[in-house]
C-alpha cells in the first residue's frame, strides 16, 4: 500500500475516532423521559396513626378457627409518638386507609415504614379489583421503608390501602406500621441543568432502566456511602431521587472496543515498518522460547 494512501486512511480513521469519542461523551448524560416533583399535600388522613381509634378488621373470615385479632397504638414509633400495632393469634388482623382526592389520571408515590414478624400490604384498586402492589415483607426488628409508584387506568374508581398481621394459630404475630404517606406527582419539564432542581426536594424520573441513576442533593441527605438517595420504584424505569437527577448511559463498552480497534489500525498504518519489525521480533522470540521447552 502506498504511503500517501496509508496516511489518508489513517487521517480518516483518526477523524472517526474523534467523532465517536465526541458523540459518546455528549450522549453519556441523558435527559430523563419524564420528571415529576412531589406535591407537598399528604393524601392520607392520619398517616402517622397518632389518632388511631378504629376497630380491627378480619381479612380472612372464612377460616375455620376463631379470630383472635387486635389493633392499637404502639409507643414504638418511627415518626411522632405512636405507630399502628396489628397483632393476631389466629386469622388476619387488618386496617385500611383510603386515598383522598382520588384522580385516576394522576401518578402517586406511596411510602410506609414497617417492622414485625410478617408485615404485608395490599393496595386495593377499586374498579380494577386487584391489589397493586400486593407486597409481603420479611421479618425485621428495624424500621424499614417501602416506597412504590401508584399508577391507575380508566377502570380505576378508588384506592384503599390494607395493612395486615396474619397468624395460622401457632403463634402470636405482631406487625407495626408508621409514617404512611401518599403524594401526587406533578409533571415538570425534563432538564439536564442541575439549577432547575432543588437539592433538598424529591423528584420522580422515568428513564431507560439500563441507565445509571444518581443525584446531586444537599449535604444532610448524603448517605454513609457518600451518595444521594435513589430508590427504584418500578422495573420499567421509574426512580425516586433526592435533589437534581443525574442520568448516564451504562459504560460504553461497545464504543470503547471500536475505538481501540480503530486506534490499532491507525498505528499499523502510520508505523507500518516498526509494527512489522515488532511482530517479527515477537514471532522469533516465541519460536525460540518454544524450542527450549521441547
Amino acid at each position: 500500500m502506498k504511503k500517501t494512501l496509508r496516511y489518508t486512511l489513517a487521517i480518516i480513521l483518526l477523524a472517526g475516532i474523534i467523532l465517536l469519542i465526541t458523540i459518546t461523551y455528549m450522549n453519556y448524560k441523558v435527559i430523563p423521559e419524564q420528571v415529576y416533583k412531589l406535591d407537598s399535600k399528604k393524601l392520607i388522613e392520619d398517616g402517622g396513626f397518632e389518632n388511631f381509634n378504629e376497630q380491627v378488621g378480619n381479612c380472612c373470615p372464612n377460616s375455620e378457627s376463631k379470630a383472635n385479632i387486635f389493633a392499637s397504638k404502639s409507643n414504638d414509633a418511627f415518626e411522632g409518638d405512636f405507630s399502628l400495632d396489628l397483632s393476631s393469634s389466629s386469622q388476619c388482623a387488618c386496617v385500611t386507609k383510603s386515598l383522598l382526592n382520588f384522580d385516576k389520571s394522576k401518578k402517586y408515590v406511596l411510602s410506609i415504614q414497617y417492622k414485625g414478624d410478617n408485615p404485608k400490604i395490599c393496595n386495593l384498586i377499586l374498579g380494577d379489583g386487584i391489589c397493586s402492589p400486593d407486597k409481603s415483607f420479611e421479618e425485621t426488628e428495624k424500621w424499614t421503608k417501602y416506597t412504590t409508584l401508584l399508577i391507575f387506568n380508566n377502570k380505576s374508581e378508588g384506592d384503599i390501602m390494607h395493612f395486615y398481621a396474619s397468624s395460622d394459630g401457632t403463634k402470636t404475630v405482631t406487625n407495626l406500621y408508621d409514617d404512611l404517606q401518599v403524594h401526587k406527582l406533578v409533571s415538570i419539564t425534563p432538564s439536564l441543568n442541575s439549577e432547575d432542581y432543588k437539592t433538598n426536594e424529591e423528584y420522580v424520573i422515568k428513564t431507560n432502566p439500563t441507565n445509571l441513576i444518581s443525584s446531586v442533593c444537599a449535604k444532610q441527605y448524603i448517605t454513609t456511602e457518600g451518595k444521594c438517595p435513589v430508590e427504584r420504584l418500578s422495573d420499567d424505569g421509574y426512580y425516586l431521587v433526592r435533589g437534581a437527577p443525574q442520568v448516564n448511559l451504562k459504560f460504553p463498552w461497545t464504543e470503547l472496543i471500536l475505538i481501540i480497534v480503530m486506534m490499532l489500525i491507525v498505528i499499523r498504518l502510520l508505523f507500518r515498518k516498526q509494527v512489522i519489525k515488532v511482530e517479527e521480533t515477537f514471532e522469533y522470540e516465541l519460536k525460540k522460547g518454544l524450542k527450549k521447552f521441547r
